[in-house]
């Protein structure tokens, strides 16, 4: 997602210099966000999301022998490993939540007093109800009404998100919005009303008849058509139990695929929302699950998405402890003990299968994954936040070639970091991106980024300042100015000129962290020697106006100077009168 060019009003550029000229390419608005992850049918796009810059990052968690995260690991501790070749770690960087005890971080002193709380965190709770029965969404709604009413602190905005699109609600700390949205939560499954299922396949069992032609497959449900439509005489379905069990496969596969690109295509229209977030932006995926088998593109695509975006994805197995019945279901027919033997394998393989894609999400992502525990309050307690401790490490692939193949990853530990009990959990793999970018998307990328974080930097001198004026009821104008210290910048010399390329953004947000309006400004700088000196000076001025109602706002300010060198200021502004 980039912020879009448009025409902006009302921008005025302050230079001392005049023979400063400025580039043409005006300001830029970023697209609104959908209001909810959709998941209706015709509005899907294909996944398109690749690897867009040569470099690739992923997220690591190391755990010890109780599962706790394992701290102070550096660089030197890690090996990365494309396709069995080490690759040199290029990028390292700590994410996660304070260890216990440990004071916890302040955030940037607000710009005036009374200043407005800004929100620091976000959390999507994003229920499958697409796939959950009606029992798997009871006790998983439940569990996040406890959670909101004991783990929602100031700080934090919490949305309510389906893989249907239905009965959503947008990030806000409004207990009655998000209470509503829960008790409204039902089964949405796109399949058509069924009767007695027979045969009763699971999709792991439609996916081998319909899709890898597996035999032992289809003899297992060829055997329970005759055993729930013929009475257990063969004789009496001749062949057609056969094209009974294939038709059945092939219907029951057609819905499964259908409603998990549904899921998963919400899921990274979610990933896209919480991009235009600031602060820490965490995804609790709630489902029972569905394979993987079919979207290994698609799955590797929204990590992909959400590494990039820091975006972490938890799991919660909304199952809960789950276990099958050895022998079957006693209400279904009797059968040979070898059938059933079959049957219990494969749904037990199955079972197990259904975990795949939530284990890779938040393996993928640095995320966690609460599973086999029918305590739901403690799975929306671990994963309902940030976890506590995750590495991100960048490498750019050496000799990358542009054609989409799916490149295997390995992480180990070096060194004295290798020890006994020792759990890694990192993305499997990346797919190469099909056309190289070119340095005019890196650096908006880099921008974006920017733009949508919290991180405040100084790589270049930038000072701030806001105020308001009233222009009629209910609305003001917020002018927004801006000190870039030339001196900091490293201008080359072209002939007689120095010269430069600045680019200055400016976004505001609301109190939930809604992205609400911005501004973007290319300014070349073409300076004489004579004029080197004045702009060194005095250095740069910016100034934008934004119309907006009374409330509390973020603005957020991003330059960068086309040596990548970049600042980035926060200021909270209160509208008032």
């Amino acid at each position: 997602m980039r912020i879009q060019r448009a025409a902006l009003p009302g921008v005025l550029l302050l230079i001392a210099a005049a023979s400063l000229g400025t580039a043409a390419g005006g300001g830029r608005r970023a697209p609104k966000p959908s209001q909810a992850a959709s998941g209706a049918a015709g509005k899907k796009k294909r996944f398109q999301l690749r690897v867009e810059r040569n470099v690739v990052q992923v997220r690591v968690g190391v755990l010890n022998s109780r599962g706790k995260p394992v701290r102070g690991l550096t660089r030197d501790d890690f090996l990365l490993f494309d396709n069995g070749k080490r690759q040199v770690i290029t990028g390292f960087s700590v994410h996660g939540v304070p260890a216990p005890g440990a004071a916890a971080p302040t955030s940037a002193a607000p710009s005036a007093r009374n200043a407005p709380a800004i929100p620091t965190h976000f959390v999507a709770l994003y229920f499958d109800d697409l796939v959950m029965p009606f029992s798997n969404i009871v006790y998983t709604r439940d569990a996040a009404e406890r959670f909101l009413e004991t783990e929602l602190r100031p700080g934090d905005r919490v949305g309510i998100f389906t893989s249907s699109g239905v009965g959503q609600v947008d990030f806000t700390a409004n207990r009655k919005k998000l209470d509503k949205a829960l008790a409204g939560l039902r089964p949405r499954s796109t399949e058509g009303p069924h009767g007695v299922d027979c045969p009763d396949l699971s999709d792991y069992e439609a996916y081998l008849i319909d899709q890898v032609n597996e035999p032992q497959a289809l003899a297992v449900a060829t055997q329970q058509v005759i055993l729930c439509q013929c009475n257990g005489n063969a004789e009496m379905c001749g062949m057609i139990a056969q094209a009974i069990a294939k038709e059945a496969a092939r219907t029951r596969w057609s819905e499964a695929d259908y409603q998990v690109r549904n899921s998963l295509g919400g899921l990274d229209q979610l990933v896209a929302r919480l991009a235009l977030m600031p602060g820490r932006r965490t995804i609790l995926f709630i489902s029972p699950g569905f394979m993987e088998l079919s979207e290994l593109q698609e799955l590797s695509a929204i990590i992909d998405h959400a590494v990039q975006e820091g975006v972490v994805i938890n799991g919660l197995d909304s199952r809960g402890l789950w276990a099958r019945m050895p022998g079957g279901n006693v209400s279904e027919p009797s059968a040979p003990p070898a059938v059933f033997e079959q049957l219990d394998q494969m749904k037990e393989a199955a079972d197990e299968e259904d975990s795949g894609v939530l284990t890779e999400l938040a393996d993928g992502t640095g995320g966690i994954f609460f599973h086999n525990s029918n305590d739901y309050d403690a799975g929306f307690r671990e994963a309902g936040g940030l976890p506590q401790l995750s590495y991100v490490l960048s490498f750019s692939p050496s000799n990358l070639k542009d054609n989409g193949q799916y490149h295997r990853l390995k992480v180990e530990l070096a060194g004295a970091a290798r020890r006994r009990g020792i759990t890694i959990e990192a993305r499997k793999g990346y797919f190469a991106p099909k056309k190289a970018p070119t340095a005019a998307v890196q650096a908006a990328q880099e921008i974006h980024d920017a733009v949508f974080s919290r991180h405040e930097s100084q790589g270049l001198p930038l000072q701030v300042t806001t105020r308001f004026a009233k222009l009629a009821p209910g609305k003001a104008n917020l002018l927004v100015t801006l000190r870039l210290g030339a001196q900091g910048m490293d201008l080359a010399k072209q002939g007689d000129r120095y010269v430069d390329e600045v680019t200055i953004a400016t976004a505001v947000f609301d109190h939930n962290g809604r992205y609400l309006a911005g501004t973007e400004k290319k300014v070349n700088l073409r300076l004489p020697e004579a004029d080197l000196k004045q702009v060194r000076a005095s250095g740069l001025g910016i100034r934008v106006g934004f119309a907006l109602a009374p409330g509390d706002y973020l603005v957020r300010d991003v330059v960068r100077d086309s040596d990548g060198v970049m600042s980035s200021v926060n200021n909270e502004v209160k509208i008032a009168f």
